[in-house]
């Protein structure tokens, strides 16, 4: 299969749609099937820019559980988003969402190990 990356607002509206079908409960196999395509395309957009911004090493962005777990967030999300914002406000929040799922595995993979001594 070959997916593309999608970028910024060429699908904004059209996640909106799908994510208010979604809360309404009136959505279908293939809007359920593109949403999870744009989580897919959002979450792989957060991962390119962090590594074009140095801020995740490149071996590390191609790592399965990485990726997975980015989408895991932002699927997570989906349902926690306000759809009385715009469209492309939708868009970052969802990317912000990723970014910071990176962030924190970052943090988490470079934090120090905690030191300790046995009192006796």
């Amino acid at each position: 299969m070959n997916l593309t990356i999608l970028r910024n607002e060429e699908y904004a509206t059209a996640l909106k749609e799908a994510l208010t079908m979604r809360r309404n409960g009136t959505r279908d196999r293939a809007t359920d099937d593109q949403l999870g395509l744009f989580a897919y395309n959002i979450a792989l957009w957060a991962i390119a820019t962090s590594v074009q911004k140095q801020q995740l090493c490149r071996s590390m962005s191609s790592a399965p559980d990485i990726q997975s777990y980015v989408l895991c967030v932002v699927v997570a999300y989906l349902d926690k988003v306000d759809l009385d914002r715009q469209p492309k406000e939708i868009l970052v929040y969802l990317y912000r969402v990723a970014r910071s799922a990176i962030r924190d595995l970052v943090d988490k993979a470079t934090a120090a190990k905690r030191q300790h001594e046995e009192v006796v």
